[in-house]
C-alpha cells in the first residue's frame, strides 16, 4: 500500500486524457508554440480579469505547452514542466468546465505542489479550450497572488479568452 504522500504523488503523475493522449507534463516557461498573439491574448486576459498572471497551454502530444504567457512567475523557469497531473490546468481538463478557485491554499482540490501554489499564487480561474470538433485541447488561465472572489465579468473574460484560443485552434 502506498503511503499518503507516494498515494497523492501517483494521483499527480497520472495526467487528464486530451484528444485521447494522456498529459504528462506542463511547461511553465516559454517553448516551442509560445510567442506573438497568444502573448497578447494571455495579457488581455489577465487584465480584463484584474489579475497579474495569465496562461495559455495547449496540447501537443504528451504536454501541455505554454503558448503564451504574461507575467509569469520568475520561479516557473527554474521549475521549467512539472507533471500535467500537478496542475490546476488537469482539473480544467478533467472535468472539461471552468474552474473557479478563490482561495487556492484553502481548497482541497489544489495539488500540493501545483505550480499556482508554489509561485505564491491566491486565486485562480481557468476556462477550456477547444479543438474545431468542439475537444479540449488546451487551458486558459489566470491567477492572482491574493485569494479572491472573482466577479462575473472578469470570468467571463476568461472564458471569451478560451473562446478566441478555440478560434484560433480551429482555424
Amino acid at each position: 500500500m502506498l503511503s499518503p504522500d507516494r498515494t497523492v504523488r501517483a494521483r499527480y503523475d497520472i495526467g487528464p486524457l486530451v484528444r485521447d493522449v494522456r498529459m504528462r507534463r506542463m511547461e511553465l516557461v516559454p517553448g516551442v508554440l509560445s510567442g506573438g498573439v497568444a502573448d497578447h491574448l494571455a495579457a488581455l486576459t489577465a487584465r480584463a480579469a484584474g489579475a497579474p498572471t495569465g496562461a495559455i497551454h495547449l496540447a501537443d502530444g504528451d504536454t501541455l505547452r505554454l503558448a503564451g504567457g504574461f507575467g509569469l512567475p520568475l520561479c516557473w523557469t527554474e521549475l521549467r514542466s512539472v507533471p500535467a497531473g500537478a496542475t490546476l490546468a488537469s482539473l480544467v481538463l478533467t472535468r472539461d468546465s471552468a474552474l473557479v478557485v478563490p482561495d487556492v491554499i484553502a481548497d482541497s482540490r489544489v495539488p500540493l505542489d501545483a505550480p499556482v501554489r508554489v509561485a505564491g499564487g491566491g486565486a485562480y480561474a481557468g476556462s477550456p479550450v477547444r479543438d474545431a470538433a468542439g475537444r479540449i485541447t488546451g487551458v486558459c488561465a489566470v491567477f492572482d497572488y491574493h485569494p479572491r472572489q472573482w466577479h462575473a465579468a472578469e470570468l467571463a473574460a476568461v472564458d471569451e479568452a478560451a473562446r478566441v484560443c478555440t478560434a484560433l485552434v480551429a482555424a
